[in-house]
């Protein structure tokens, strides 16, 4: 499968390595980038990612399929990687704008693929991934290491992480208790107070608060 989930800790400052990747990533990913900071979905579930996934109202994005890259064949979406990989994240608004004016920009094409999300009845489907490749297709493994490799050098920091290394999450903030413990996987980070969405949100956004926005200011 695709991805592997790390539970890798980084220190509070590697928040500032994050910030510079969003700001170094490309026109066409870097909503995506943003997107992953804020929610840490796994590569899978980024790639697979529907326009219909997003509540954008509710701020909050529902995983119920990742795309998979198998190493022969044609990529295709499947079930998610665990049963608790079914889940619902709360958005921070930087996110929720940040896709607003990707689609703005990047309408999601319509992409014929093979939809394996019940094992037992494989079919090809029209999916219209928020996150294709320039060419209107999946994102290959091979592609997108290469996306990331150039967006670290572009960032000029010294990070050496791969993508699931850098999913982990910088401090952990805004604990009902008011304690303040190492970093935790985002994934992990956003279970922890299922009926307290706004509380993650902040936590993240005391993080991610300063990330330049991707929507313009509109004129009256």
């Amino acid at each position: 499968m695709w991805t592997r989930t790390r539970s890798v800790q980084l220190r509070a400052s590697s928040s500032a390595a994050v910030r510079a990747l969003i700001d170094a990533a490309s026109a066409w990913y870097r909503a995506l980038f943003l997107l992953a900071a804020s929610s840490g979905l796994r590569q899978g579930e980024l790639f697979g990612l529907e326009v219909d996934g997003v509540d954008f109202l509710r701020r909050e994005v529902t995983v119920r399929q990742q795309l998979i890259d198998p190493e022969e064949g044609e990529p295709y979406l499947g079930e998610p990687k665990t049963h608790e990989s079914y889940r619902t994240v709360p958005l921070t608004k930087a996110a929720v704008d940040a896709l607003a004016a990707h689609l703005e920009r990047f309408p999601a094409p319509a992409v014929k693929i093979e939809d394996r999300t019940d094992p037992r009845r494989p079919r090809q489907r029209t999916a219209r991934l928020i996150f294709p490749n320039q060419y209107s297709v999946p994102v290959r493994r091979g592609s997108w290491s290469h996306v990331w490799k150039r967006t670290r050098q572009r960032a000029n920091k010294a990070l050496t992480a791969t993508y699931e290394q850098a999913r982990a999450a910088w401090v952990r903030r805004g604990k009902p208790d008011g304690s303040a413990k190492p970093s935790i996987t985002l994934d992990t980070y956003t279970h922890l107070w299922p009926d307290e969405e706004d509380t993650t949100r902040a936590a993240i956004e005391a993080v991610l608060g300063d990330v330049r926005p991707l929507c313009p200011a509109r004129s009256a």
